[in-house]
């Protein structure tokens, strides 16, 4: 839904990395090619023989970010709904300072972390929750990157994983999820969901 959600409400085209076995298929390529869809290819998606046409993807990030295009990448590499931040993969830090690599005399790379929270995810008519926060500074790692790529990358992601946190809902142990659930439900039951859709950019919730 995140993806969907955003491209409805923000004011810029989005470009998206998606899992590459979505690809196999001519139709369904030229679909998702047409809506800025970029395919990221996994060993069980095929092996090493399909991974090698990631090379092809990190290309045309570098290239979408040099045009000063928006890229939305789910840093979790997963879609699970659950009030708890996964462990982060580390393509975006791949793919932010590769370009700053590649393009040395790009200004920088913006990364905006973004929690998004549901109420009901799985429902209809239930609310989301979306938080932007403040953009990390690519070129802040570059000089590490330099020295060190994994080293940059994994200080990249942390810095990520970090400020994503601090935008999400999570419930540290699982044991604690259907307390804490019935606790959000009392105080959701203070501001009835409106009967028509409506966009509100109070903080407070």
């Amino acid at each position: 839904m995140e993806p969907c959600i955003l491209a409805c409400h923000l004011d810029r085209p989005l470009y998206y990395l998606v899992r590459g076995d979505f690809f196999k298929k001519p139709l369904y390529r030229s679909l998702l090619q047409s809506l800025h869809m970029l395919p990221v290819y996994r060993v069980k998606d095929g092996g090493l023989s399909v991974v090698k046409n990631n090379y092809e993807t990190f290309d045309n990030c570098y290239n979408a970010l040099r045009e000063n295009k928006t890229l939305m990448i789910l840093a979790e590499g997963s879609a699970e709904h659950e009030k708890r931040l996964r462990p982060l993969k580390k393509g975006t830090g791949r793919v932010a300072l590769g370009t700053l690599e590649r393009y040395p005399d790009l200004e920088d790379v913006y990364i905006v972390p973004v929690g998004v929270n549901y109420t009901y995810a799985e429902f209809s008519r239930s609310e989301v929750m979306i938080d932007f926060g403040e953009p990390i500074l690519a070129r802040k790692f570059l000089s590490t990157y330099k020295q060190n790529q994994n080293q940059a990358i994994n200080d990249l992601t942390d810095e990520l994983s970090k400020r994503m946190a601090e935008r999400i809902v999570i419930i540290e142990q699982k044991s604690d999820e259907e307390l804490t659930e019935y606790l959000l439900q009392m105080d959701r039951s203070k501001r009835p969901i409106p009967v028509f859709p409506i966009v509100g950019h109070q903080e407070n919730r």
